[in-house]
Formats: C-alpha cells, sequence, structure tokens
C-alpha cells in the first residue's frame, strides 16, 4: 500500500470524526473534515502533475505523466550526480588539499567499498563499485526526501523498491555468468554434492529461489519506510480520535520521536539494501 492508499484508509478510519468535527464546526466552519481533507491530499502523491500522452504498447496503455514521486525520483538522482561531482572535484587533484565536503563523501565511498563489497563480493567486485556507491546513495536520498514537510518518501512505494530490486535481480544474473560462464552458472544453481535423482527435483526450487530475493529486497525497503509514517499518522490522529488538546503534547512528541528515529532508519535501510544485493551478487560470483 503506497502513501495514497495509506491517506484512503486514515481518511476512511477517521470519517466519523471528521463529520462530528465538522457539524462542531459550524456550517461555515473547516473543522475535522478539513484536517482530514489536508491529510488525504498532502499523501496522494500518484495524481499526475503534468499530463503527457500515453504510451500504446500491444493494445496496452502506458501512462507516462509526471507525478509528485517521479520528480521526487528526479531529484534524489539529480542528488546522486551532484555528490559525485562535488566529490570528485578535489580527487583529480591528487596534490590539493581535499574539501571537508569531498572527506565527507569520501567517508561513505569508502565504508560501500571496503565493508560491502569487498566484504561480500572479493577484489572481483571492485569493477561493479560504481554500481553500489550509486544504489546506496539513491535510496539514502529518497529516504531522506521523505521526511521533509510536504514531501514523500518515494522508497514508501513498492513500485520503486520492485524497480530498484529487478535492478539488483539483472545485476546478480549478469555478474554471475560472467564469472562463472553461461551454462555453468545455470548448471551451478543447484549445490555441488546433490545426489543425481535429486538434481531435478532441487533446480527448480532453486530457480523459484532466484525471484525470492528481489521480491525479499522489495517488501523490506517499502515496509520499513512505510512503518515509520504509519506510527506518525497515528501518533497525531490520536488527537482527533480523544477529541482532546491534552493528548497533543504527548502526540506530538512521539510523532517528534519517530521522525528523529526514521533519520537513523533511512541510513539503515540504504545500507541494508546494498548490503543484501551485493551478498547475492557475490554467492552468484561465487557459488562455492
Amino acid at each position: 500500500m503506497n502513501e495514497a492508499g495509506l491517506a484512503k484508509t486514515v481518511a476512511a478510519a477517521g470519517k466519523h470524526v471528521s463529520d462530528s468535527a465538522g457539524h462542531a464546526a459550524g456550517p461555515h466552519g473547516h473543522g475535522g473534515e478539513g484536517v482530514m481533507d489536508i491529510i488525504s491530499h498532502h499523501l496522494s502523491d500518484t495524481a499526475p502533475i503534468f499530463h503527457l500522452p500515453p504510451l500504446e504498447i500491444g493494445g496496452f496503455s502506458l501512462d507516462l505523466s509526471i507525478t509528485k514521486y517521479v520528480i521526487l525520483l528526479w531529484v534524489a538522482a539529480g542528488l546522486v550526480l551532484l555528490f559525485g561531482l562535488l566529490g570528485r572535484r578535489t580527487a583529480r587533484q591528487p596534490l590539493a588539499r581535499p574539501s571537508r565536503f569531498s572527506g565527507f563523501v569520501e567517508v561513505f565511498i569508502l565504508f560501500v567499498r571496503n565493508d560491502v563489497v569487498l566484504e561480500n563480493m572479493g577484489k572481483h567486485g571492485l569493477r561493479w563499485t560504481p554500481y553500489f556507491i550509486s544504489l546506496f546513495f539513491f535510496i539514502l536520498f529518497s529516504n531522506l526526501i521523505g521526511l521533509i514537510p510536504y514531501s514523500s518518501t518515494t522508497t514508501g512505494n513498492v513500485a520503486v523498491t520492485a524497480g530498484l530490486s529487478l535492478l539488483s535481480f539483472l545485476l546478480i544474473q549478469l555478474v554471475g555468468m560472467i564469472e562463472q560462464g553461461w551454462l555453468a552458472y545455470w548448471k551451478n544453481i543447484v549445490p555441488m554434492g546433490v545426489p543425481w535423482p535429486l538434481w531435478f527435483i532441487m533446480w527448480p526450487i532453486e530457480f523459484i529461489g532466484l525471484f525470492t530475493k528481489p521480491f525479499a529486497l522489495t517488501i523490506r525497503l517499502f515496509a520499513n519506510m512505510t512503518a515509520g509514517h504509519v506510527v506518525i499518522i497515528v501518533l497525531l490522529y490520536m488527537i482527533f480520535q480523544f477529541k482532546s488538546l491534552a493528548v497533543a503534547p504527548f502526540s506530538v512528541a512521539g510523532a517528534i520521536a519517530i521522525n528523529m528515529l526514521e533519520v537513523f532508519v533511512s541510513f539503515l535501510q540504504a545500507y541494508i539494501f546494498t548490503m543484501l544485493t551485493a551478498l547475492f551478487v557475490g554467492s552468484a560470483m561465487h557459488r562455492h
């Protein structure tokens, strides 16, 4: 469920509060109904902002309209490019004194290279380091952008996490076939030492397992980035549920605490997604 669906659920759950608050506000007031409309409006991010002609493919119509999610994905990609260019400025001059910003970026780059790529893939994985660095920063920026008021967490949309997982899935198969050979890779899906009578049973099972990895990546990132937003909405909704301002300090304090925790979760989930992808690629490179 994306944030637009979450908004509809919250609005439906609070309809009785909205109606009662609306009547209490009078015919000219805005009351609770306006509150729920504000929540639904700011969480509805799938509505097109710029309409584009649909793309017709084999009888299917693909809507290419620009939504708020698309714009935020562009912003995250632009930040990745900007960080890379600014961090690379002094790296091209070995004798130049690196700036503080370059040192800050280098900390993350060395962390991904040493503790993620080399740790899970070995020296043969260094050639794929740029992908993992880009993946880490893209997920990190997408997570952090979602913490800005009136913004949206693109990684809280299952379509976005599925797209990232699809890229990781293709990389796993590509690197496995490059390192082991095309035929050897598909043959070695079954662990070594399995008796031949069981090989014909194990191969389909292991083949299905190839798709469970990207599915787990998709749901893990989506669920973790959505859960915090759900808790924040529930805490703030308690003010309208109990119809008392005495609850407000506790609800707001709890929401602020969860929002601070979301900053840590943003870094953690970017690391976990990148690390698991490197782990899966490493297992495809070194089947033993």
